[in-house]
């Protein structure tokens, strides 16, 4: 990590709360004007016999002179963060401690307090129902505390659309919908825009980033088109089977197999919802091959956990492949096979090879 020494600005700083000129400065110090006005400047820095003197007369410690306080916190919150990125594939409890210990030192650092609340808010079988309540009134909290006082945009985004989550669960629809419709449009947000103005190579890797998470959007999106049709009645059996192999040739046309990676994750869900739509049909053998599908990317994906591979896709070749999380990734699709709707199939023998593979990694 590279440091800054900050002795430019902490002069200046210094030199206005003694209400003096640089010239002043500049006479009782005994060098030229021309001298303090490049080191405030940042084109130069006072000679190392001269910072004594410096610290005397403005009454601070070397440390404070050049900013040493400074690059200590910023080396420290560059540990923490550093710290946050290697437990990513481990649980969001600890992600959670490591967090508010953070806090403890940066009580004002959004960076924090943004991952914080959006770890409270993470999708884990940790918490029950109240818990999760609890968690989400806690972020909503650290999020209005990010819009009204942090000024940097990209965390404010941030906020602002993790916020409505939160609203939305606890309850406050119409809240929620008021905060998303404040937020960039489509063709307004930094993805699009890139496209325009970028050149070369950077434009070529801006637009394999956009298929990689439009990837995932247009399969979210379509996975829960699903989902509410069900509950609507909108589709037909045959139309909503269409609609989940759509996602699964979506993710098998941008990315070859090998590159699945976090696609294996939207594969392995779609399967399960497949598995329980086949099991409402009582269509048996099907609903066996889903989940044997969804097993087979599930332990896939936990195998190449924390290693870094090239993607072989021509879509997204010079897209930074993603090592995502894996925290308790075999546990839940075992506990969601041992669930009431696959009970019809659990005593088959298919079946409880699967539990078994899947035990291997529940840990």
């Amino acid at each position: 990590m590279s440091v800054k020494i900050n002795i430019a600005d902490n002069l200046k700083r210094l030199r206005k709360q003694r209400e003096i000129t640089q010239e002043d400065l500049a006479d009782f110090i005994g060098v030229s004007f021309q001298a303090v006005s490049k080191w405030e400047r940042g084109e130069g820095y006072p000679d190392i016999t001269i910072l004594p003197a410096l610290a005397n007369f403005f009454d601070v410690t070397l440390d404070e002179l050049v900013g040493m306080n400074e690059i200590k916190d910023a080396k420290k919150l560059e540990k923490i963060k550093e710290q946050y990125n290697r437990i990513n594939g481990v649980t969001i409890k600890e992600k959670i401690e490591l967090l508010r210990d953070g806090l403890k030192t940066f009580p004002n650092n959004y960076w924090l307090l943004s991952e914080l609340a959006y770890c409270l808010c993470s999708k884990t079988d940790y918490y029950t129902e109240e818990p999760k309540k609890k968690n989400n009134e806690e972020a909503i909290k650290i999020y209005e505390r990010i819009l009204e006082f942090c000024t940097d945009t990209e965390i404010r985004n941030r906020a602002q659309a993790n916020m409505c989550l939160s609203l939305n669960y606890v309850g406050e629809k119409d809240k929620a919908i008021e905060l998303a419709k404040k937020l960039p449009r489509f063709g307004e947000t930094r993805e699009s825009i890139l496209t325009f103005v970028l050149n070369g190579k950077e434009k070529i890797k801006q637009h394999q980033e956009n298929i990689f998470l439009f990837t995932f959007g247009l399969s979210d999106n379509i996975q829960r088109l699903v989902s509410q049709a069900e509950n609507d009645g909108y589709y037909t059996d045959e139309e909503r089977i269409k609609l989940y192999q759509k996602v699964i040739n979506i993710c098998k046309t941008v990315y070859e197999e090998d590159d699945f990676d976090l696609a294996h994750m939207v594969l392995c869900d779609t399967y399960m919802d497949m598995a329980k739509f086949y099991i409402k049909q009582d269509n048996k053998n099907e609903a066996v091959k889903s989940l044997q599908e969804a097993a087979k990317l599930a332990i896939a994906y936990l195998n190449q956990l924390h290693e870094i591979h090239e993607y072989k896709s021509l879509l997204v070749n010079m897209f930074p492949k993603v090592v995502g999380s894996g925290d308790d990734f075999a546990k839940n699709i075992k506990n969601s096979i041992k669930s009431e709707p696959f009970e019809a199939i659990r005593e088959r023998d298919e079946i409880k090879e699967i539990v078994d593979e899947l035990d291997k990694y529940a840990n």
